[in-house]
């Protein structure tokens, strides 16, 4: 028969059978909600196709812990992963450039993610990540506000310089240098950025 190229939205929402989610790599698009609220789903691969990751793709998905996707998918989209409370790391390829707002905000068991090709983070996209204690960014060119808000246990963060073909300017926001008093990341001791990078006052 002919491949399935797309999957509309909310496809498999509130499906709370599904623990497992394998989808074809001739699939090159599904819609916002994909597995919305799939309580029972533990573990997907995303199609090798697939470049954007609509919003709230799988929001709620509470007994989530392993997400693989491959080299192409170019932004996490808005509260695409909220409140996915198992989820403990996230491993992201480099082609991913963008957070959208939310992107994993309340993902309170979140301890790592490894993004070397980030660029933007927007609104309070780690917002609530209670358990990140160490955040690593290597290419961001802007930093939104609340992005961090919440983030009780992050200790450190540490900025390492944009490839020279970055396109966005490098800054940070006023409330993405205060974080550490008045932004929820009370812990944070150290936000170090290389030598040759200004973050605005």
């Amino acid at each position: 028969g002919t491949p399935v190229t797309e999957i509309a939205v909310n496809a498999f929402s509130e499906n709370t059978v599904i623990t497992h989610a394998y989808l074809s790599d001739s699939i090159e698009y599904f819609e916002e909600g994909i597995f919305e609220k799939c309580t029972s789903l533990q573990q997907v691969h995303l199609p090798e196709k697939l470049r954007y990751l609509e919003k709230d793709s799988f929001y709620g998905c509470s007994a989530l812990q392993k997400v693989e996707m491959s080299e192409g998918i170019e932004f996490i989209g808005e509260s695409a992963f909220m409140d996915c409370t198992a989820l403990t790391e996230m491993h992201l390829p480099a082609s991913v450039a963008s957070f959208k707002e939310e992107a994993f905000s309340d993902c309170t068991a979140l301890k790592s993610i490894y993004a070397p090709g980030l660029q933007w983070i927007n609104d309070g996209s780690l917002m609530n990540c209670s358990s990140l204690t160490d955040l690593t960014i290597y290419a961001v060119g802007t930093i939104e506000g609340h992005a961090f808000n919440g983030c009780t246990s992050l200790a450190s963060v540490e900025i390492l310089p944009p490839p020279a073909d970055c396109p966005f300017s490098f800054h940070i926001f006023e409330n993405g240098v205060i974080y550490k008093t008045s932004h929820g990341a009370k812990n944070v001791t150290a936000i170090r950025a290389m030598p040759g990078i200004a973050a605005d006052e």
